[in-house]
């Protein structure tokens, strides 16, 4: 998929969170084939295309993964530079990343696309510094900004 149309985090979580193929997601971000990106609005455009309910909410450095939705997606913003009081908003959204999240009997779980299916806890402790390890200048924090809850997803 990212040979034939640079599929990356925002349609792999999408996918992951529906159970679906990345193929059946594809068509529903407006915008990603030029962009290459998804943003929050793209994301829950994406989720009105396909026709599931949700209801979002903005995170912050103090939503912990206990507060993430039991079924959903949670965007990332990695922090540094750009994320410093003063600094131009727009230079934050270039160091974003969507996942995932399940929380079911067997624990809490995420989908990233560089690790698939893990632990919370193995997410923020294996694939979180893996991924900062190629985040130029990062200063190795993270938090959510944006909760995306999933109504009537199928177990």
């Amino acid at each position: 998929a990212w040979d034939e149309w640079h599929c990356n985090c925002g349609p792999s979580a999408l996918a992951a969170a529906l159970q679906v193929k990345l193929s059946d997601v594809r068509s529903h971000i407006p915008g990603f084939e030029d962009k290459h990106y998804t943003s929050p609005q793209m994301m829950r455009a994406a989720l009105d295309s396909l026709g599931v309910r949700f209801y979002d909410r903005r995170g912050s450095a103090n939503t912990q993964p206990c507060e993430w939705p039991e079924r959903g997606l949670v965007r990332i913003q990695w922090t540094g530079p750009w994320t410093r009081l003063g600094s131009n908003p727009r230079w934050a959204y270039n160091y974003t990343h969507w996942i995932a999240s399940w929380r079911c009997v067997g624990g809490h779980f995420v989908f990233d696309s560089n690790a698939g299916w893990t632990t919370a806890d193995e997410w923020i402790a294996k694939t979180v510094p893996f991924i900062l390890g190629h985040v130029k200048r990062s200063d190795g924090g993270w938090f959510p900004t944006n909760l995306c809850y999933l109504e009537g997803v199928v177990e």
